[in-house]
């Protein structure tokens, strides 16, 4: 058996302008053969960038291309420059573009994470696609040994994440210790044991179920241990007719000591129908593999239900019997817009002479679905939430109102079940603002939320209500007598009928009893002339902060005291005599009401020292003479003549200030005057 092949290197090789076909295989038995080789020319071009999140450029990296043409498959590729940029020839078709990682040749460093790959059509035209990896900040590692303790080598491990709406991969074989450390960036990583391929898991072991770990600016630490399979499930997979069904997967689940193995046959069902699954000690159920995958039961069969068994110290035999179809069970999905639901998921179920059978189908392109059935009665349904070919991977989960299921008979015919979704808007509180409360009245408000289901049971999941309020689970009402005031920050949840769950952070403010704004500051204490001088409005009701002012028109405070607006009246005052005037004070929702008080001003009790000074004389040749005197405060300025008899030369008073000229007053004696003469001044009455 010869293979023969186009060479596609070299001086002698096919020229980057043509795809290279694919090998051919000829049988030569004596005899002679003829292979002929077409090979499609490149007319068009992929080409594009390599960097990463921060804008730097990535070379040496290898960018490559999948797609089949005419039932040819096609694999070009190029190696980033060292700007990062990249270029392949192409022809029409439907082209898979992705970044070498792992164990790719020329693959990207382990200290970024490739971007997923781009699909792109070309129809006659060139196409651009730039790939921006993630550098990795982080790490997450481990290792992965047996149940003995010993470690396992050159087995890769692999984690993904979706960020930033896009999925990044990590992968790294394990060490000679079995130790592994992989490069990643903050997410939620899904991490795995490889099962197939050249660093894959042998099935000497039971493969560990994958493990989820977060990052966030830290490094994580996760261990698997693959159990060694030390006993085996074997048996076979044949028709109600006895005929062998070959090359069909079987897979078998235990969970040992809390972890969940999944383990798959050594090879496929055989001619003979026959397999072989290695296994250790634990509760196993077997089945028949129905989607996932090449090696799936046709879909002409109907696979039985899966068998359970224990395994403890010793080898098992599990055998399948399908039915072959006779009819089928037809039908097709759209959307409640009449767009068809393309790759969704279908199950057809049924009990047939007391067994359970079942098989699976992903509907076309077109919506539509085929699945084989015998004479009975079957209960056809959708793959909801498992899987990228579920209601859920493809719509969304809580866009779409779940169609339920329906039964079909049949009696030596085929049967039709066709199904529409009705869309909508996943699940929602529409509630987002609450209107205030008061101390001591009845709070009435009901939560609103929106999804496909009728039904919503509610929470408060942190916060709490205000004292007095609690939550309706059923309605969503919140009701009662609040009995304090304040604000008041909570989280509610809602789930509906159909699990799905949302949160909203909602604030509710209860104000105090109600109570009229009002001055309860009805008289003030004397203030003494030339003394500092404190006081304190106060008032009760309305909403404070409270603001104080003078009305406006109001006759003034005593001279040298002021009210400040958070309603306190301060200074030293420098007359005397009572003031009478109007206050205001508003709250924090505006209202305002006033009160008219009066303060008193009394003298002070100790005489005022006063110092006469000499001015000289004036123009006009009149003696002046000066000194310092206070608001509210009588002078009297005295003369005489022999110091022994004093007559009063002049008196005043400046109630409520003082002269402009600094406080001090000018006493003037005439030029006309004859003789000596002295002067004193009496203070006070």
């Amino acid at each position: 058996t010869w293979s023969v092949a186009v060479s596609s290197g070299g001086g002698d090789g096919l020229s980057g302008s043509y795809f290279s076909p694919v090998n051919q295989f000829v049988i030569i038995s004596n005899n002679n053969a003829v292979v002929n080789f077409t090979a499609v020319k490149a007319t068009n071009s992929i080409s594009g960038s390599l960097t990463d999140n921060y804008g730097n450029p990535i070379s040496g990296v290898g960018i490559w291309a999948f797609a089949t043409i005419n039932g040819a498959s096609y694999n070009p590729g190029a190696i980033t420059d060292t700007n990062g940029n990249y270029s392949f020839a192409v022809v029409a078709g439907d082209w898979s573009v992705n970044v070498s990682n792992g164990g790719d040749s020329n693959p990207l460093a382990d200290d970024y994470l490739a971007p997923p790959g781009q699909t792109v059509v070309i129809t006659n035209n060139n196409a651009t696609v730039d790939f921006t990896t993630l550098l990795a900040t982080n790490s997450i590692s481990g290792t992965l040994t047996d149940n003995n303790g010993n470690p396992i080598a050159g087995i890769g491990i692999g984690a993904n994440a979706t960020i930033n709406g896009n999925n990044y991969q990590a992968y790294v074989d394990t060490d000679t210790n079995g130790s592994f450390t992989l490069n990643v960036a903050n997410g939620t990583w899904s991490v795995a044991v490889s099962s197939g391929g050249g660093d894959g898991l042998s099935g000497s072991y039971l493969q560990p179920d994958s493990q989820t770990m977060v990052i966030s600016n830290s490094n994580g630490a996760l261990n698997f241990t693959a159990i060694l399979a030390t006993n085996q499930i074997s048996g076979y997979l044949k028709d109600n007719h006895n005929q062998p069904v070959a090359a069909v997967r079987i897979w078998a689940y235990a969970n040992i000591n809390g972890v969940d193995y999944y383990q798959g046959s050594l090879q496929d069902t055989d001619t003979n129908g026959n397999y072989s699954l290695n296994v250790a000690n634990g509760s196993w159920s077997v089945w028949v593999s129905l989607e996932g995958g090449s090696d799936i039961l046709p879909l002409n069969y109907l696979s039985p239900d899966s068998q359970s068994l224990v395994i403890s110290n010793n080898n098992a035999a599990v055998n399948f019997t399908v039915l072959l179809a006779t009819q089928n069970i037809s039908g097709h999905v759209q959307l409640s817009n009449g767009s068809p639901v393309a790759g969704v998921g279908v199950w057809v179920s049924g009990t047939i002479n007391d067994t359970n059978y079942s098989q699976y189908e992903d509907t076309g392109t077109n919506g539509n679905y085929t699945l084989g059935v015998v004479n009975g009665s079957w209960n056809i349904s959708f793959n909801s939430s498992s899987g990228s070919d579920s209601l859920d991977g493809l719509l969304g989960s809580g866009n779409y109102q779940n169609p339920g299921s329906q039964n079909v008979t049949i009696t030596n015919n085929n049967g039709t079940a066709d199904f529409t979704i009705l869309l909508c808007g996943g699940i929602q509180i529409l509630t987002t603002n609450l209107p205030s409360g008061q101390v001591n009245s009845h709070y009435d408000q009901f939560l609103q939320a929106s999804s496909c289901s009728s039904t919503f049971t509610w929470s408060v999941v942190s916060g709490s209500l205000p004292p007095g309020l609690t939550a309706n689970p059923a309605t969503g009402e919140i009701s009662g007598i609040p009995t304090n005031a304040g604000s008041y920050i909570f989280t509610v949840q809602v789930t509906d009928g159909n699990s799905l769950t949302t949160n909203q952070s909602l604030s509710l403010y209860i104000a105090p009893a109600t109570v009229p704004l009002q001055v309860t500051t009805t008289s003030l204490a004397n203030a003494t002339q030339n003394a500092a001088y404190s006081t304190n409005l106060t008032a009760i009701g309305g909403q404070p902060p409270y603001t104080w002012l003078l009305m406006p028109g109001s006759a003034s405070l005593p001279a040298g005291l002021s009210l400040a607006t958070n309603g306190v009246i301060s200074g030293t005052p420098i007359g005397i005599g009572t003031s009478q005037f109007i206050v205001t004070v508003t709250d924090a929702t505006a209202a305002w009401t006033y009160q008219i008080l009066s303060l008193t001003v009394s003298p002070s009790s100790l005489p005022q020292a006063i110092t006469l000074a000499v001015v000289g004389r004036s123009g006009s040749g009149a003696f002046e003479f000066s000194f310092k005197i206070a608001a509210g405060v009588t002078y009297t300025v005295q003369s005489s003549t022999d110091l022994k008899t004093w007559a009063a030369y002049e008196t005043f008073n400046f109630s409520n200030s003082v002269p402009a000229s600094g406080g001090r007053w000018t006493v003037t004696v005439p030029a006309t005057a004859s003789g000596q003469c002295f002067y004193r001044v009496k203070v006070g009455s």
